[in-house]
């Protein structure tokens, strides 16, 4: 897995709808999206592209499995919250483990559309309804979201929620750190192990270079000046969509 990005809306919002995604891309630079094999196996919803599989639970939608194709293992699965997460503002969370099929007071269903190769998993309950939409891709699969708050004002959603791995299973994970520090830090199976109390393993932040960054991204940083002349923007139609028409306008 070379990245996972984590979509989040990280603003709050009451009676709107909160659009988020997030792409798990196993290689590569993005490309148009593929056809994907949807199928109902045994306690599973299964999502494959040419690239990877991944398999969720047909009682809440949590992830059970992601495997690459021709590798063995799992690389990951979803952890206590389930698939997604919201926080609201007035205090409390809903998680999507605590939904399930056939319940009356927060049901999950899911739904396959054959003609766009897409799966769709639905929750709702009286605080909050989501969507999550899977779509095949030539490198990975993408994810998008819908959240639709009822009675409180929604400050953060997580998609996904928190992922749980083995860490032998893993080369190095990287991860953003605060960028005022760094772009980032790689960390290899062993941070993850049980620590010792009296060593236990972390890091410290320290001027060393670009090596750092060319290591993570493979060439160097570009700085730019501080004020660069102005030039002209073109809004995409999904910014539009995002911006609102007075900001677009503007």
């Amino acid at each position: 897995m070379r990245r996972f990005a984590e979509g989040r809306a990280a603003a709050c919002w009451s009676k709107a709808e909160i659009i988020a995604i997030v792409a798990l891309l196993l290689t590569g630079a993005p490309r148009p999206s593929c056809a994907a094999t949807i199928e109902h196996r045994t306690g599973e919803i299964v999502f494959s592209t040419e690239t990877a599989t991944i398999a969720f639970s047909d009682v809440n939608g949590s992830v059970r499995s992601v495997t690459e194709h021709g590798k063995d293992g799992t690389l990951f699965q979803s952890g206590e919250d389930g698939l997604w997460k919201v926080t609201y503002r007035e205090g409390g969370s809903t998680h999507a483990a605590g939904f399930a099929a056939g319940s009356v007071t927060q049901p999950f269903t899911w739904a396959v559309d054959p003609c766009a190769e897409t799966l769709r998993l639905s929750y709702a309950n009286a605080d909050v309804a989501v969507t999550v939409t899977l779509a095949g891709r030539t490198d990975g699969i993408d994810f998008s979201a819908s959240v639709e708050p009822a009675r409180k004002t929604v400050l953060e959603f997580v998609l996904p929620a928190r992922l749980r791995f083995a860490p032998d299973g893993i080369e190095r994970l990287v991860c953003p750190l605060n960028g005022n520090e760094s772009v980032g830090a790689a960390f290899k199976s062993a941070f993850f192990k049980p620590q010792t109390a009296d060593h236990p393993a972390g890091w410290r932040t320290q001027v060393v270079g670009p090596n750092g960054y060319i290591s993570l991204f493979g060439a160097g940083a570009v700085s730019r000046a501080d004020n660069d002349p102005p030039v002209p923007i073109r809004i995409t139609t999904d910014g539009r969509t995002w911006l609102g028409t007075n900001l677009t306008s503007k």
